[in-house]
C-alpha cells in the first residue's frame, strides 16, 4: 500500500476578533487589490480562509495576517491549493504557505488562545475500511490514511465530487462503527491507481466514536 507522509496539524480558530487577513494576488510580477479573508483554521503548513471572492487555483498570492492582541503582523507566500463555495455567497480556500511558519507564532497564538495545540494533530495510520458515495448505493474499499479531531484523510479507488457526502464504514471485533463526511479537498490519480481525499465529519458525536475506534491498537499504524 502507497505510504503518505502526514500533513502538519491543523488547528481552528476559536475566536477572529482581531485578525485581519488580507490575500494580494501577484501574476505577472503585478499586485491586484487584496482582498479581506477570515481565517478558519491555521496550520505550519497552510490555512483555510472563507472569502467573498474566490481565485484561481494554484494561483500565487502575499498573505497579510495581522493579530491585534500580539501587536504582530507577518507577511506569508502561499498557493492556493483548492477552493469551493458555500450555500451564502462566500468560498472556501484552502492555502499552502511556502516556507511554513515558525514555531513561535502558533506558539503565541495558543498562549492568546486564538487556537487549541492540545490533542488536535493528526494521526497516522493504514487502517482498512469502505466508503459508500451518496450517488452510489455499493460499499467500495478505501484505506485510511490518517485523521484527526475534524476528519479524516482517504485512499480510494473511486472519488466523488467536492462537497458531497460519503459514509465511513470501520469493522471493528465488536460491530460496524460508520460516520457521514463531506468531501473537500482531492488529489487525483496518485500512483498506484488510486486517489486521496480529504473529508470532514460531518456530525461530531459519530466523530468522536470512530476517532475512539481508530486509536484502538488494532488499527493504528505503527512503523516498522
Amino acid at each position: 500500500m502507497t505510504q503518505w507522509r502526514s500533513r502538519s496539524p491543523r488547528y481552528e480558530i476559536l475566536r477572529d476578533e482581531g485578525i485581519n487577513v488580507f490575500l494580494q494576488p501577484t501574476q505577472d510580477g503585478e499586485e491586484a487589490a487584496p482582498i479581506p479573508a477570515r481565517l478558519k483554521q491555521i496550520s505550519f503548513g497552510g490555512a483555510r480562509l472563507l472569502t467573498r471572492q474566490t481565485l484561481r487555483l494554484e494561483s500565487n498570492l502575499c498573505m497579510k495576517i495581522a493579530f491585534r492582541e500580539l501587536e504582530f503582523e507577518t507577511f506569508v507566500d502561499a498557493r492556493v491549493a483548492w477552493a469551493r463555495p458555500l450555500f451564502d455567497g462566500e468560498w472556501i480556500l484552502g492555502c499552502a504557505f511556502s516556507p511554513e511558519l515558525p514555531e513561535q507564532l502558533l506558539d503565541a497564538l495558543a498562549d492568546m488562545q486564538y487556537i487549541d495545540r492540545r490533542g488536535s494533530g493528526r494521526t497516522p495510520t493504514q487502517a482498512a475500511a469502505n466508503v459508500r458515495h451518496e450517488s452510489k448505493q455499493d460499499l467500495l474499499p478505501a484505506t485510511i490514511v490518517d485523521y484527526s479531531y475534524g476528519g479524516v484523510c482517504l485512499e480510494v479507488a473511486e472519488i466523488e465530487q467536492l462537497g458531497r457526502k460519503i459514509q465511513l464504514v470501520v469493522e471493528t471485533p465488536n460491530g460496524s462503527q460508520t460516520s457521514m463526511l463531506r468531501v473537500c479537498w482531492l488529489i487525483e490519480n496518485v500512483p498506484a491507481a488510486l486517489h486521496l481525499i480529504g473529508c470532514e465529519y460531518i456530525d461530531q458525536q459519530a466523530s468522536g466514536r470512530m476517532r475512539k475506534c481508530l486509536d484502538e491498537e488494532c488499527f493504528v499504524h505503527q512503523d516498522a
